[in-house]
């Protein structure tokens, strides 16, 4: 990694990582005791400044077939994991409600109007449950949090690093929680996003495609947002940099937003087609309108993604952006939910502390990405 390149940003986001796997490692050992959280939260947080030690001062690079081997290693113990940890022992229902919306359209219903025993529907958008679909035929979902594992690493050895940096952001990805969280509980935020990283890469280099790439873009853009509607903040932060730095013209970014739009709702049009009374009244939008937070409290976020390119002004870093504003988005959805019911809307539920993983690969992003080191 080297000292030069700790940048404020590098510095930040390692920081927003660790509180992040902190977050989780005192929850779940709190559930043994007060102390032993401590301990295990305190011990956790020294360990991954090791990474940052170890890479920037003794330059630590470790040779590829190391990440091979953990990678094995992570494949092999979740296949175990899995015969141990039945899915109905899991309070996270995601996996319930990929099983109950693919059984609804198995047995020829309209799978958003189905529910589970506790009253909850499905809320996720329809590409979401098409990249999940597989994973439901073998029936077992938890794999999908292992294909996650593997597309970040892979995501990771296609940005041909240097050797030191490729062993920094691999020994982090190693030691975060939040992998082996999603793996146990088979949840599918991490697929998710590190798939929407993938593509939000590329918009940085949008303003010099050809015509039809540009526009094919777009169309590729509205099927990956068909997953979870949260993405809509690094877009928006993205769009109004390109405005304000003049990157693209406002006819032609409007042009590609249509277009964008256009392929997102045409996700939705089997399932209108099909119900289109049952599709108004039981659809992502109306299930998942306040699941984080209520609605005036996303406008108000949605609404800074908007300004902060134009307070800034300049061309600016909407990866650096996405991260802090996911942070904050999540943090405050936290801090709402213990001033409404209490600490244990953190500790036993209530507030979900899985949305913060959503910050996970747009840190990995950044920290992979090499004009950071001049920043």
């Amino acid at each position: 990694m080297g000292k030069q390149s700790l940048t404020y940003k590098k510095a930040t986001a390692i920081a927003i990582w660790i509180i992040i796997n902190s977050v989780f490692v005192f929850k779940y050992s709190y559930r043994l005791s007060l102390p032993v959280a401590t301990v295990c939260t305190l011990a956790y947080a020294a360990a991954c400044c090791l990474p940052v030690w170890l890479c920037g001062k003794r330059h630590l690079a470790l040779p590829e077939k190391v990440w091979y081997v953990l990678m094995c290693g992570i494949t092999i113990t979740s296949a175990i994991l899995f015969n141990y940890i039945p899915v109905e022992s899991i309070r996270v229902d995601r996996w319930e409600m990929i099983q109950i919306f693919w059984d609804s359209v198995h047995n020829g219903a309209y799978p958003y109007a189905a529910h589970s025993p506790g009253g909850n529907y499905p809320g996720p958008m329809p590409v979401y449950f098409l990249i999940a679909y597989p994973f439901y035929l073998i029936q077992e979902i938890g794999w999908l949090g292992v294909a996650a594992a593997w597309l970040t690493f892979m995501y990771i050895k296609r940005r041909q690093l240097k050797q030191e940096q490729y062993t920094f952001i691999m020994l982090m990805t190693m030691l975060s929680v939040t992998t082996y969280y999603e793996i146990a509980t088979r949840s599918t935020i991490l697929l998710n996003t590190i798939i929407f990283v993938f593509y939000y890469s590329g918009l940085k280099n949008l303003h010099k495609y050809s015509t039809a790439r540009f526009y094919g873009y777009a169309l590729l853009g509205g099927i990956i947002f068909s997953t979870r509607n949260v993405f809509a903040i690094p877009l928006i932060l993205w769009g109004m940099n390109a405005l304000v730095s003049g990157e693209i013209a406002f006819g032609r970014l409007l042009k590609w937003s249509l277009c964008f739009l256009l392929a997102f709702a045409f996700t939705f049009l089997p399932f209108f087609v099909a119900a289109p009374e049952l599709f108004l009244r039981y659809n992502p939008f109306v299930v998942q309108g306040d699941a984080i937070l209520p609605f005036a409290h996303i406008v108000a976020f949605v609404a800074l993604a908007f300004i902060l390119p134009l307070l800034l002004k300049k061309r600016t870093d909407t990866v650096f952006l996405s991260i802090i504003m996911f942070f904050a988005i999540i943090t405050y959805h936290i801090f709402y939910a213990i001033a409404d019911i209490g600490i244990d809307a953190y500790l036993r539920g209530g507030a979900d502390i899985s949305y913060y993983i959503f910050c996970i690969p747009f840190i990995i992003e950044l920290l992979a990405q090499k004009e950071y080191d001049k920043q």
